[in-house]
């Protein structure tokens, strides 16, 4: 009992419906939902990190079912795409340890997302994924940083 199999954090923003941008949370909703003048992180995920030249590539079209209520890729979906991407070996040999993603750009049904993915040794049974998914105009959707360990 009292072990902790997994922690998540998220970050909330108020997005205006029609700028499709971030605005300011009106007061009367920040009372409500008791919203804080703080840090959502003590940990930055650092996007430099991840290196320009990723070897493991796939593409994929963006299919109905990858779309959420804001008729937009569920982020979740990203991360699955990320996991198609990655080399064989560490898929089949390791289990994820760790996963930090940074969602960019949104996109919609009918576009092709081009997922990138590659992995770096870092211990003798640990290795390092770096992942990034653009759209077919070379703009990021998302990147990602994942640590494998051996099974």
């Amino acid at each position: 009992g009292g072990k902790i199999y997994c922690l998540g954090k998220s970050r909330w923003i108020f997005l205006s419906l029609e700028r499709k941008r971030p605005a300011r949370i009106p007061r009367e909703y920040g009372e409500m939902y008791n919203v804080q003048d703080r840090t959502a992180f003590e940990y930055s995920f650092k996007e430099d990190s991840i290196p320009g030249n990723l070897e493991h590539k796939k593409e994929f079209e963006v299919r109905r079912g990858d779309i959420d209520t804001n008729s937009h890729v569920n982020n979740a979906r990203y991360i699955d795409w990320m996991l198609e991407a990655l080399p064989e070996n560490i898929y089949n040999n390791y289990h994820m340890k760790s996963l930090e993603v940074t969602y960019k750009k949104e996109t919609s049904g009918g576009s092709i997302a081009s997922c990138c993915s590659d992995c770096v040794k870092n211990a003798p049974e640990e290795w390092t994924g770096f992942h990034r998914i653009t759209d077919l105009q070379g703009n990021e959707l998302s990147t990602a940083s994942t640590v494998w360990k051996k099974i």
